[in-house]
């Protein structure tokens, strides 16, 4: 195969992968520089250490800064588009992208989340031949609509459901445009599928779970004090700011009262302040950003991922699963996986449901890890990056 010039367009720096986004991207982007040369321009905070800038040698890459808040804000109050369309839309990376794109031959222009469909016009218009290729993430649609589902239920977070339901015709408007601009729409699960499908685009969908590389999880064997409750995740996102603090609030009381040692460990970075305010609650701890997020998911008795919101396919699942924990998840935290209540992991819709689940694990260690043997083994299966990236080989075949 001739190797091809392959252009990301990303919302976030892809390398260290130590998120959901950045983990899916990293995959692709070393997957497709073994066989093409893959060149890099992406919004990021800082490249500040050696390690990092040594990875991103694979690509050939330029970077910037994302707007502020504020900018962000005003953009928002002053328009009738989407926030996503808006969120990382700036004059500097679209002149940049327009003049690369102008002086250089690609063939495919992979566009990395909704938010970076902004640049997708700039990018037919100044490329028109090559192969563009929309890895939608999520639909964002869905979750924007399970937002305002849960959001309008309780007074106190009524505003965040009348954002929601102004953004949902805005995001409809945007994705549909994207969906259909795009050659290739890349979707993550088929629950997902199935949504952008209903813009009625004629692009190519194609599946390409998340994944990851299942050997660089070791099986975990826990040795804890006391009964270890773990949850990860972007904290400042707002599925799971819902997620965890209903955990805290209905869940976690009904625990302690029978575990009266029992804790909980809430790792991730950037802890909104309702996120922060929960380490107050006897046995809470919110870490915030940590190096490595192993260490912490080996520590867990019990993975939780009580969301009520959002959509795609979670990688703290997938990563829990290599590690051999046995997980209690929502039905909408487990999507995408096709995993069987009491086979792969624990399925848990309501409050009784999460304490009955999470209970048989803490009162029987020997069957839950015998759950999260099976996990890892589902797994290896069906979501290591060596059994699903060969799908974007077919995209660039000759």
């Amino acid at each position: 195969m001739q190797r091809k010039e392959i252009l990301f367009l990303t919302p976030s720096a892809p390398y260290p992968p130590n998120q959901g986004g950045s983990i899916r991207t990293w995959g692709q982007i070393k997957r497709l520089s073994d066989i093409h040369n893959v060149h890099l321009v992406t919004f990021v905070e800082e490249i500040s250490s050696a390690g990092e800038r040594e990875e991103y040698k694979t690509s050939k890459q330029i970077v910037f800064q994302a707007q502020s808040k504020l900018e962000r804000l005003k953009q928002m109050l002053l328009s009738s588009q989407a926030d996503l369309k808006l969120r990382l839309q700036t004059e500097s990376f679209a002149k940049h992208v327009t003049k690369l794109l102008n002086n250089s031959r690609f063939d495919g222009v992979h566009i990395e989340g909704l938010e970076m469909g902004t640049y997708i016009d700039a990018v037919r218009h100044s490329a028109p031949d090559a192969k563009i290729v929309f890895d939608a993430f999520n639909a964002e649609l869905l979750i924007q609509q399970r937002a305002f589902d849960t959001d309008k239920r309780n007074p106190k977070r009524w505003l965040h459901a009348l954002y929601s339901r102004l953004q949902l015709p805005r995001i409809k408007r945007f994705e549909a445009d994207v969906c259909a601009k795009a050659d290739h729409v890349l979707y993550v699960s088929p629950e997902d599928g199935v949504e952008l499908r209903k813009h009625g685009s004629a692009s190519d969908f194609v599946l390409v779970p998340n994944g990851i590389h299942v050997n660089d999880y070791a099986v975990a064997q826990p040795n804890n004090a006391v009964p270890t409750l773990v949850y990860t995740g972007k904290m400042d996102y707002r599925p799971n700011i819902d997620a965890i603090v209903w955990f805290v609030n209905e869940i976690y009381p009904q625990l302690k009262a029978e575990f009266p040692t029992i804790e909980l460990l809430i790792v991730g970075k950037s802890p909104a302040p309702a996120v922060r305010a929960l380490a107050a609650v006897g046995g809470v701890t919110v870490t915030g950003m940590v190096p490595d997020i192993q260490p912490y998911m080996a520590k867990a008795d019990v993975y939780i991922a009580p969301l009520r919101m959002g959509g795609g396919t979670r990688f703290k699942l997938l990563e829990a699963m290599a590690m051999g924990r046995p997980i209690v998840s929502t039905r909408i935290g487990a999507e995408g996986f096709s995993a069987t209540d009491g086979v792969e992991m624990h399925l848990a819709d309501t409050v009784a449901e999460q304490v009955a689940a999470i209970r048989t694990v803490l009162k029987n260690p020997a069957a839950g890890n015998a759950l999260g043997l099976r996990g890892r083994k589902f797994v290896e299966e069906n979501f290591d990056w060596d059994v699903i990236l060969p799908k974007l080989d077919a995209l660039y075949e000759d």
